[in-house]
């Protein structure tokens, strides 16, 4: 079982709401690609378990860690990075 492409966009959208909250009054120096891609990772992280929390079915699935990364794109027109999720796959 995987989430659903619905979610993995509501996902996305809640996580460039909160990266673009973050970081709206930082530095350059605070805004570098380590660290905004740790701080969406982190969120990431923190969503997924809240989901595994609520399906045994998940719990099991991700015993191990689940599947998602999120990935960053700089986005030209709004000089910032867009968020995407990812797997490996």
């Amino acid at each position: 079982m995987s989430l659903n492409e619905a979610l993995i966009q509501q996902l996305q959208k809640v996580l460039q709401n909160n990266l673009n909250t973050y970081f709206r009054t930082a530095t350059e120096a605070e805004k570098t690609p380590d660290k905004v891609k740790t701080f969406a990772q982190k969120q990431l992280d923190f969503f997924i378990t809240g989901l595994a929390k609520e399906s045994p079915e998940l719990q099991k699935l991700w015993a191990k860690g689940h599947p998602y990364h999120a990935t960053l794109r700089f986005n030209t027109t709004s000089r910032f990075y867009d968020v995407l999720i990812t797997t490996a796959d």
